[in-house]
């Protein structure tokens, strides 16, 4: 390893090692926890459960702390050293009594803090001082103290806490296991809201987080990578899909390769709205509940670093036709290929003009002019940093200037001019997305990922060289803590890595670059692989394929107004397995009706799927009540058509329900007042009529005198109530079930007023004279006012509020570590300018350190012990109004198209 530069860890860390070595005699001790002395009783709080490992948010937020001051004594908290290797254990919990506490104190002073202990109910963690009296306790080795001091860290290292570097440095070696779960549960709303919006399918399809899983021992030798086989599944044919009718093909698509993603948009101005639309929503409705903003400015960050960061007037003065963005993987966070073509009628004007903006831009950055005679001619430029925190290429084409920070794109693109490589435009599969989605339809945008571009980011030079950037990346983090405690990085991984530069304070390597922009895959260029690669690649790849029977093109057009925004997405065919397997089941080929596609005035929300009576899931329904209801003849379901809906409507019941802190005691009380309303709609109301008869026939029977059937009008339409009655056992809720068997729907509800309102705007569907088919059919449909989504939240027992708290509060850790390092720092500043990770609180004001508590907080969210602030809007319910989604399952595929308005 060569160092440029020196090594300058904090002087006063270094002195007080010093102190702490020579001056004073260091003492070591291990006791329970329970063995501290308290201020108080701690009984119950002391019995808590602490699990192993911390699989959720709170279970991380809630581990014992002790907070001393000071800088002279050293406490941390563990799990017992005696236990089990946690790796096979982390489904364990120990009650908290029994974790081990380890201490280091000189000249066995008294030492008198506050723990902060796992509590029951809110707040989640009780405020507790202690006391230690080291004369008390037998000593015990520095060995032992290491032990709980690297379970502590160890925790925190296999969590999804930032600062995983540090705690990974900090733990040692660490053991994990494959069957350890993620951090975070997604909860319902996040769940409905990735399938209604299509990340689902694309996740799906794409699989970009199943990361290759190496084994430790492969024996062997190196394989080309020539040798290893990619994805095999076939192709579409697309060319039978296409229709006779001419296609308006894209020019700058006809330059890019066919195996690169591409986003194309008819003006800079539109990519400008796009850009700021993504950036102002926070990329998805849950950037909110989360503690980094790796995308963040990231438009920013590539345009600074290609030296074209303009004021938007100023760039859509340029003499641009169309623009097109592409490159070689999707990594952006973390480094990737990156290319902006410009489409234009006066290439040299353009080409002069931009090179001249990167020149100044170049200079400001202290990037150098590259001597390499492919890059400084008439029609080419290049300027580069040697981390390439400034790395830009800008050339010009027939029709076009490009810039990218890449030169493997500037050669990839000249070899589609000179016809090595096919471009885009020219396959079948663009084509048919062009007549779906015409150019002239397209306000904003366009994206395309080719069956060639996914079926690259599937082969085996793309997923070792992305297993191997991820290895590096913790290679790099490693280094970066060691330069901060001082330490010389070690030369371990060189093999993997290559010799690392130490560079103002920075770890470089000569292969991966650094952490704050790692070497795009594409550069990597993989000749050769280890055994344990191939071996985990070939695995990877079965798994994968297993998946597919012909693979998988994903487009998106995406149209942005004012009052509103909008996108088209089509993915074909959906994975085998798919998230989505029990809709497609389900819908077969029924479709929505109109009543099922309009939200009424009062619904707050609407989900609706479509029913396929054909379809094995709905007979495995129909069986299943047969033999609930032994009395009815075949198919007891048969009247059922083919939409479901379910909706809230507005109403007092949910400003009740904003109010409590307690929802589940709330919801015991008020169940039965519960403003959600179910429609089915009915293709036979005889059938309809003997199912209900059945229905109350059964009930009598198997509960005598216990439920009272009551039939009332609303506009002179009958509809029935069923209660408990007086011979109900005394205690039980008291629940009223309405409904109204309908010629064409069959309506209920628990809330009488919701039913009321139902048979009413029934009524007044039957007098008009619309068609009853929806000018559009889908299979599934959801719509949503996105006033109501923290009621919904509340009513799931997904509180917002603990959601950010808990986000926020995971923090901690991190930046109390960065405080005692670098006490005259801001220690967001310091993880960022280390880790190029940004740590931001869901509250948005911010991190700061509280000197009564000695201890970092919130600002907004306050610590565990001492929550305060209320919920931060989620960027979405600030700027809009409604959301509304409406799917198909078509062509194998899913086709969904999504709108936000004001």
């Amino acid at each position: 390893m060569r160092t440029k530069g020196t090594l300058k860890p904090p002087v006063y860390l270094l002195v007080g090692l010093l102190i702490c070595n020579v001056l004073l005699a260091d003492n070591y001790y291990v006791v329970d926890l329970s063995q501290l002395e308290f201020s108080k009783p701690t009984g119950k709080t002391l019995s808590h459960p602490i699990r192993r490992h911390a699989w959720s948010h709170l279970e991380l937020v809630q581990f014992p702390q002790l907070i001393i001051g000071g800088e002279t004594v050293e406490a941390y908290v563990g799990f017992p050293t005696q236990q089990e290797d946690a790796n096979r254990n982390w489904w364990r919990s120990e009650p908290q009594s029994t974790l081990q506490v380890a201490l280091r104190v000189p000249e066995k002073e008294i030492v008198k803090g506050v723990a902060l202990l796992a509590a029951y109910g809110e707040p989640i963690m009780q405020s507790v001082d202690f006391t230690f009296d080291p004369n008390t306790f037998e000593e015990a080795s520095r060995q032992a103290f290491q032990q709980v001091r690297q379970s502590h860290y160890q925790r925190l290292a296999l969590s999804n806490a930032p600062g995983g570097h540090w705690f990974r440095f900090k733990a040692g070696e660490i053991k994990t296991s494959q069957n350890l779960p993620r951090t975070r549960n997604n909860g319902s709303f996040e769940s409905t809201f990735q399938m209604f919006s299509g990340n689902r399918a694309v996740s799906e399809n794409l699989a970009l987080d199943r990361e290759l899983i190496l084994a430790t021992e492969v024996e062997g030798e190196p394989s080309n990578i020539s040798t290893i086989a990619g994805v095999t599944v076939n192709a579409i044919d697309w060319k039978e899909r296409l229709s006779d009718h001419p296609t308006d093909i894209d020019t700058l698509a006809s330059v890019i390769p066919h195996d690169q993603h591409i986003a194309l948009f008819p003006s800079i101005k539109s990519l400008n709205q796009v850009l700021k639309c993504l950036e102002s929503d926070g990329i998805t409705v849950f950037q909110s509940f989360a503690n980094r903003g790796q995308y963040a400015k990231l438009a920013n960050r590539y345009q600074q670093q290609m030296g074209i960061l303009l004021p938007e007037m100023v760039a859509e003065q340029l003499p641009v036709e169309s623009v097109a963005i592409t490159g070689g993987d999707p990594f952006l966070p973390s480094g990737s290929d990156v290319t902006v073509l410009f489409e234009t009628k006066e290439p040299k004007l353009l080409f002069d003009s931009l090179d001249a903006l990167i020149q100044v831009q170049a200079q400001l950055h202290g990037a150098e002019a590259q001597t390499d005679l492919a890059f400084q001619t008439t029609t080419a430029r290049a300027y580069t940093t040697l981390d390439r925190s400034f790395s830009s290429i800008v050339f010009l084409g027939d029709n076009y200037v490009a810039v990218t920070n890449s030169p493997m794109q500037f050669k990839r693109l000249s070899q589609v001019s000179t016809g090595e490589i096919e471009a885009l435009g020219t396959t079948d599969e663009f084509k048919f997305f062009r007549q779906r989605y015409p150019k002239k339809d397209v306000t904003n945008g366009f994206v395309f990922l080719s069956d060639a571009t996914i079926r690259r980011w599937s082969g085996p030079e793309f997923r070792v060289g992305a297993s191997r950037r991820v290895r590096a990346a913790a290679v790099l983090g490693e280094a970066q803590a060691q330069i901060i405690a001082g330490e010389t990085p070690s030369d371990t991984y060189s093999e993997l890595v290559g010799a690392l530069e130490i560079e103002n304070q920075t770890a470089q390597s000569p292969i991966y670059n650094t952490l704050a922009f790692l070497t795009p895959i594409s550069e990597l260029e993989i000749t050769t692989v280890t055994p344990s690669e191939k071996q985990a690649y070939e695995r990877w790849r079965r798994g994968y394929e297993s998946g597919w029977v012909v693979f998988d093109p994903i487009a998106l057009q995406i149209n942005i107004t004012e009052s509103s925004h909008e996108i088209d997405l089509s993915v074909i065919p959906l994975r085998i397995g798919s998230r989505y397997d029990d809709w497609v089941k389900l819908a077969g080929t029924a479709k929505l009706d109109r009543v099922a596609l309009t939200p009424h005035k009062e619904a707050l929300m609407m989900l609706s799927f479509a029913i396929d009576s054909r379809s094995e899931l709905f007979k495995m329904a129909d069986l299943q009540s047969q033999s609930m209801l032994p009395g009815m003849t075949a198919n007891p379901l048969a009247w059922i058509g083919e939409s479901f809906s379910i909706y809230a409507d507005a109403d007092p019941f949910w400003e009740e329900l904003s109010e409590q802190q307690d929802v589940s005691a709330f919801m015991q009380s008020n169940f039965a007042k519960l403003p959600i309303g179910i429609r089915v709609s009915s293709q036979s109301v005889t059938r309809l009529a003997l199912f209900l008869t059945g229905l109350r026939s059964m009930s009598q029977q198997a509960a005598p005198g216990l439920l009272a059937w009551e039939t009332r009008e609303h506009k002179e339409q009958p509809y029935v109530v069923i209660q408990t009655t007086e011979s109900a056992p005394m205690g039980d809720m008291e629940i009223k079930i309405h409904y109204a068997a309908l010629p064409d729907a069959f309506l209920l509800s628990l809330n009488e007023e919701v039913l009321k309102r139902a048979i009413t705007r029934n009524l007044a569907n039957s007098k008009e004279t619309i068609p009853a088919e929806p000018e559009q059919s889908y299979q599934a449909f959801a719509n949503v006012q996105v006033e109501a989504v923290p009621q919904y939240l509340k009513l799931m027992g997904e509180d917002p509020l603990k959601a950010q708290q808990l986000v926020s509060w995971s923090a901690l850790p991190i930046l109390n570590e960065w405080h005692r390092l670098y006490p005259d720092q801001d220690p967001v500043a310091v993880h960022a300018a280390n880790f190029h990770e940004q740590i931001r609180c869901p509250g948005g004001q911010g991190y700061e350190w509280n000197a009564s508590k000695q201890n970092m907080e919130s600002v907004a969210y306050g610590t565990p012990d001492s929550p305060r602030g209320e919920v931060t809007p989620l960027p979405i319910l600030q700027n809009w109004l409604e959301a509304e989604a409406s799917l198909n399952f078509e062509d194998d595929g899913l086709r969904l198209k999504a709108r936000l308005t004001k």
